[in-house]
């Protein structure tokens, strides 16, 4: 399964909009690295949310620059 990375940002008008190259990637399953302890291990760079937040997520619609 191909999955894309895309860098965008948020614009003046507060629409997303790609500033970057769209990449093609293909993952690749790493089950040595799947089953270690920092799989499970919390990031300290990613925030914590509550469930009400995760509930609110919703995709973000991306406007391709032209």
């Amino acid at each position: 399964m191909t999955k894309r990375i895309v860098k965008a940002e948020f614009g003046s008008d507060g629409r997303l909009t790609v500033t970057g190259s769209v990449l093609e990637v293909v993952p690749r399953f790493d089950e040595k690295r799947a089953r270690s302890v920092a799989a499970f291990t919390p990031d300290s760079n990613s925030p914590k949310l509550t469930k009400r937040e995760l509930a609110e997520m919703r995709p973000a619609k991306v406007a391709r620059e032209r």
